[in-house]
């Protein structure tokens, strides 16, 4: 089997399950995908078909089908019940699955306004009526039933990566993302995630707030959270507890909420990395900018419990930046702790007299910040 048709085949056993969990929204994404890759792919086409949420779009991918294959018989059946619907009410009728596939399973179609696959949860025959539901059902009845396919509906997708994995795994094993948002220790302690992918998902849900916002937003979070970026994250958890009754959610959200909110500001990426992931496995929410023109219009939006601030910065550097949060009618009693890779007498009063509460010097420690930390917003607990 080449690459293409393994990265398919492990798409189609990602999408058929997402259909048969009743996760139309995704299933209907990555059938979408298989076809945008593979335009005559008649199985993802009947699978859409199933899952169209109107007769229109069922009509439309089965017409796309005929287009490729004028002989499919299901695509034909199907496509004459849909049209007889547009022009009478209908009786309840199964048409037969198509042809049994070896490697993935097919799918069957129901010629009401929704279609949907067939399938029960202890493999027995579905009830059908109608003139033709007899043979269908004793069709289906008779179909042997692929070991795979009740492999299938014990993995579930990834929703930051698509891949499949178990119901009770916390963490993706591809992507590293965390799956399950309970315990925010566990999430601090996440090792491995994949930035790359990550990035992607947020990018890939960033353009579906509006169509999915209640799984966008949580999804979003979900990554940010993955990449120890929980500063970031909160907001998104927020606006998804506005969206449903969630209450385990919105005890984690509340939980996030409650912890101090640090602001890192450095123009190095090792810098803010090591303090985001240090910071976020001792207990603190952590945001990260790396110059200070994104610091002040971070400002507008966060309110910093205390502020890392590099002297050195591209555009507008720490001095200044502290200048201006003393004079913020918000922000002028936040801590502020200067760092710098210099040590002398008169880096550190120039800080002092722009308003730093306190100074640190580059390459620090992690147990003096903690201590720093600890003297300007008391111990974290434990």
């Amino acid at each position: 089997m080449n690459a293409g048709a393994s990265s398919r085949s492990v798409l189609m056993i990602e999408a058929v399950a997402a259909a048969r969990l009743g996760q139309k929204g995704l299933a209907r994404r990555l059938f979408n995908e298989i076809i945008e890759k593979e335009p005559h792919f008649e199985q993802a086409l009947l699978w859409l078909a199933a899952l169209a949420d109107t007769p229109d779009e069922s009509i439309r991918a089965l017409e796309q089908v005929l287009v490729i294959n004028p002989t499919n018989q299901q695509a034909i059946s199907a496509l004459a019940v849909q049209k007889m619907h547009q022009t009478a009410r209908p009786t309840e009728v199964l048409l037969p699955p198509p042809p049994a596939s070896r490697a993935l399973p097919a799918a069957p179609f129901q010629s009401v306004a929704r279609i949907r696959a067939i399938s029960s949860k202890d493999g027995a025959p579905v009830h059908v009526s109608g003139s033709a539901g007899s043979a269908a059902a004793e069709s289906v009845a008779q179909a042997p039933r692929p070991q795979f396919e009740r492999a299938i509906r014990k993995v579930f997708p990834c929703p930051l990566c698509n891949h499949g994995h178990s119901e009770s795994s916390d963490r993706c094993g591809h992507c590293g993302g965390m799956l399950k948002l309970g315990d925010l220790w566990q999430i601090a302690e996440n090792r491995g995630a994949d930035e790359e992918l990550l990035a992607r998902a947020i990018e890939r849900w960033s353009g579906r707030l509006s169509i999915e916002p209640y799984e966008a937003n949580l999804n979003i979070a979900r990554a940010l959270l993955s990449l120890n970026r929980s500063g970031e994250a909160l907001p998104y958890l927020e606006r998804a507890c506005g969206l449903r009754d969630a209450p385990d959610l919105e005890k984690f959200t509340a939980a996030l909420r409650a912890r101090k909110l640090i602001i890192a500001v450095d123009d190095s990426q090792t810098i803010r990395k090591l303090v985001a992931v240090n910071l976020e496995r001792r207990g603190y929410r952590v945001l990260t900018v790396e110059d200070g023109m994104q610091a002040l219009a971070r400002f507008e939006e966060y309110t910093p419990d205390l502020l890392l601030l590099d002297i050195s910065l591209p555009k507008v550097d720490g001095y200044e930046v502290c200048r201006i949060i003393r004079k913020h009618k918000l922000l002028k009693n936040t801590p502020v702790v200067m760092l710098s890779g210099r040590d002398g007498f008169f880096d550190r009063m120039k800080g002092k007299l722009a308003g730093a509460s306190d100074y640190l010097t580059k390459p620090f420690d992690l147990p003096a910040l903690l201590r720093v930390l600890e003297k300007h917003l008391g111990r974290i607990p434990a």
